[in-house]
């Protein structure tokens, strides 16, 4: 039987690999998916020269494959659909090249009283200040409209 294997890199429709003017890039990792759970990875990274400040929760919005936005909620934290603690949004300083991290979360639900919004998800827009980026990808977030996003953290290896 064969096994499931993600992808190393994340993919994004962003090719300009300068640094924008607001210093922050961001990349959204391979999902994972169990019992209806599904869980990406997002990454805001300093590619400035100089210290910049992040906090609270990452500015998103989903997209069709048009990238225009869709009729779904974003909600801050991922308890009600992961059942467990999530980090409080606070302030960070990062140094250039320091990242953060977050976890956009979501349960693969269909009703027979709702439209299933996973065939119109194309993808994701991270924006911080004048930093708009939009990494395609097929999100089967069902017929909820909700999906759930955590707090920005430090990762565990910085």
């Amino acid at each position: 039987m064969g096994g499931y294997t993600t992808p190393e890199t994340p993919y994004s429709t962003v090719t300009d690999t300068t640094c924008p003017p607001d210093g922050l890039t961001f990349e959204v990792g391979f999902g994972d998916a169990a019992m209806g759970l599904r869980v990406t990875g997002l990454t805001v990274k300093n590619c400035s020269s100089t210290v910049r400040t992040v906090k609270g929760y990452p500015d998103l919005t989903v997209v069709d494959e048009f990238q225009r936005p869709l009729d779904v909620t974003v909600e801050p934290g991922e308890a009600a659909v992961t059942g467990m603690p999530t980090p409080r949004p606070s302030s960070f300083e990062l140094k250039p090249g320091q990242e953060l991290s977050s976890v956009l979360s979501w349960r693969s639900i269909i009703t027979l009283t709702e439209d299933d919004r996973s065939v119109k998800a194309g993808g994701v827009r991270l924006t911080s200040g004048e930093t708009e980026q939009v990494f395609m990808a097929y999100l089967d977030i069902g017929s909820t409209g909700d999906v759930y996003v955590s707090a920005w953290t430090r990762p565990t290896t910085q």
